[in-house]
């Protein structure tokens, strides 16, 4: 067999060339590849629905208006959500991630990956790969319109993929960088109506994740007309997307009302018009006891997301199904590492080893989560390291729990007995309860709880007013989402609060976005988690199990983590 040439390859480390990558669909094995580079590949084996399938082909089908009857049509998705306001429903500016979770079900992207792991064409019917991966030509649907009535062309994908990249609105340019700048003209060059051209600084096989709404929301599609007509916070609060549910109504704090999308451009695999449901509506309950309530009573079909404390019962409960998932995610203890007694390596380092990680998961979880001093989660299987030692492929043994270690560095700190504040969002008080507990009983640390709504603690960690604060993040299924976001370069990263960005680590971060070879790249990954633990920026603690409930009568629901899509619901009488 001749090998592909040089010439041919988009990606030497996932073995991908450009003839994988052509349209309208790529198969399972290239998906998975791409999945694996992304860290979500490593959940294929243990997903399903109730049919083993989404229910749509990514065909353009009818053209949604017609044929809505059956008995999969009808009724509405009472669904509850973990945030207190839905109050940033822009994709590209949202930053909490129970934001992203459901930006799928109003926006379309270029791409999304289907239920069957096979990356396939959203509002492109095909598209073709040309100069070694450098230049990707899509065709567009012609069927697909706005809530507002416009159609869906090459000038709305141009404007989005400005927008994203360019515009100071958005917080996930770092996704999209590798396009030419300027973006228009040059990065997306619109060649006609329903077809556009994107030119790459140099191959990059994930843009194809980068472009759905689904794993990453760089990919939705926004409608222009609409932002110019409503501005900019308006649409915020009711944004314009050509996604199968159209937002109808918005009670700010009380209920976020959608329509079925009945000029929606997809259908399932029979030709019939999706989606199902006859609409979609998500209320915010951030208090956890509110939403095992909300569901066991029926008052709502679906929550986003549940407190461990309650798994167990929710789990033998005949009126509900859990599901569980282990997340692409980390979390652990951010350092503000210009603010005292936070400035001296021996203090973060100190209070990384006063915490038992074994224990923290098991009591802030009940052990729905993996214990970890990794930034890298399982999930991401070709970057993990699973042993600790000195070898490369080990990690440092630093931050593993060592109380009378941790002594010893506060008392050369002269950091035993402090009086010190923690900021702390409402959805991590039990895990910062567990936390000061273990710090006072090791450290004599006094830790007042300064509790948080998430709009205040975003405002105060980007000016650095804070000193630490439990924190994670609960999508990172592509190591460069940890490492360009979480500490990427201050003042353009999105949540770089902690003041860490020396050049050493600097010149790896970017580095590594610009290697392709996955053995090389994984190096540098492995020395940039090294010095996040050796230099205790954070202190790393665990990787949490995504756990969500949903009512037997909701059927056909496919949970894999980060994407929660109801077009394919249907509820059962």
């Amino acid at each position: 067999m001749p090998q592909k040439g040089k010439e041919d390859m988009v990606s030497k480390r996932l073995d991908i060339s450009v003839k994988d990558l052509e349209g309208p669909v790529i198969d399972r094995r290239t998906t998975m590849k791409l999945l694996g580079a992304a860290g979500v590949g490593g959940l294929s084996g243990c997903l399903g629905s109730d049919d083993g399938s989404d229910g749509s082909d990514g065909s353009d089908g009818s053209d949604g208006s017609d044929g809505r009857s059956g008995e999969r049509y009808g009724g509405r998705l009472q669904a509850a959500w973990n945030v207190a306001q839905l109050d940033n429903l822009d994709p590209h500016r949202a930053e909490l991630t129970q934001f992203k979770f459901i930006f799928g079900n109003y926006f379309s992207g270029l791409t999304e990956v289907a239920d069957d792991f096979t990356l396939q064409g959203d509002l492109a019917s095909d598209w073709t790969v040309e100069d070694g991966g450098q230049t990707i030509i899509f065709d567009l649907v012609e069927n697909a319109t706005f809530h507002n009535g416009d159609e869906v062309t090459a000038e709305d994908i141009q404007y989005s993929l400005n927008r994203v990249v360019e515009s100071d609105v958005s917080v996930h340019g770092d996704k999209l960088s590798v396009l030419s700048t300027p973006i228009e003209g040059e990065g997306v060059v619109v060649e006609d109506d329903y077809r556009l051209r994107l030119n790459l600084e140099q191959p990059f096989a994930p843009i194809f994740m980068n472009l759905t709404p689904n794993v990453a929301p760089s990919g939705a599609i926004v409608s222009q007309s609409a932002i110019d007509e409503m501005g900019e916070s308006e649409y915020n609060l009711q944004p314009v997307g050509s996604g199968p549910f159209k937002i109808v109504g918005h009670e700010l704090g009380t209920e976020l009302s959608a329509d079925a999308h009945t000029e929606y451009h997809q259908t399932d695999s029979d030709g019939n018009p999706l989606p199902y449901l006859d609409g979609l509506d998500v209320m915010p309950l951030q208090e956890p006891q509110s939403r095992v309530s909300a569901i066991q009573t029926g008052e709502v079909d679906y929550v986003s997301l549940i407190p461990a404390a309650q798994a167990d019962q929710l789990e033998e409960s005949p009126e509900v199904e859990l599901e569980s998932r282990l997340g692409p995610n980390f979390g652990g203890l951010g350092f503000n590492n210009e603010a005292e007694p936070f400035t001296d390596e021996r203090v973060r380092m100190a209070a990384a080893k006063a915490i038992d990680n074994e224990l923290y998961v098991e009591e802030t979880f009940l052990g729905y989560g993996a214990a970890d001093t990794s930034i890298y989660n399982p999930v991401i299987d070709w970057v993990y390291r699973e042993e600790y030692g000195e070898a490369d492929d080990q990690k440092p043994e630093d931050q593993l729990y060592d109380p009378e270690g941790a002594q010893e560095l506060a008392e050369e700190a002269g950091a035993m007995d402090l009086e010190v504040t923690m900021t702390v969002a409402q959805p991590e008080l039990r895990g910062a309860r567990v936390m000061r507990n273990m710090l006072q009983e090791t450290l004599g640390w006094e830790i007042e709880l300064d509790q948080l709504d998430f709009p205040t603690l975003f405002e105060r960690a980007a000016n650095g007013n804070f000193v630490f604060m439990p924190w994670g993040n609960s999508t990172v299924p592509e190591p460069d989402l940890t490492v360009s976001s979480d500490f990427g370069p201050l003042g353009e990263a999105a949540q770089n609060w902690w003041n860490y960005y020396p050049d050493d680590h600097a010149e790896l971060v970017q580095q590594q976005r610009q290697e392709l070879d996955q053995e090389a790249r994984k190096e540098m990954l492995w020395e940039i988690e090294d010095k996040l633990i050796e230099r205790a920026v954070w202190a790393f603690i665990e990787h949490q199990v995504a756990l969500s409930v949903r009512r037997p009568a909701m059927k056909n629901y496919f949970h894999h983590g980060p994407i929660k899509r109801f077009r394919s619901v249907y509820l059962e009488e």
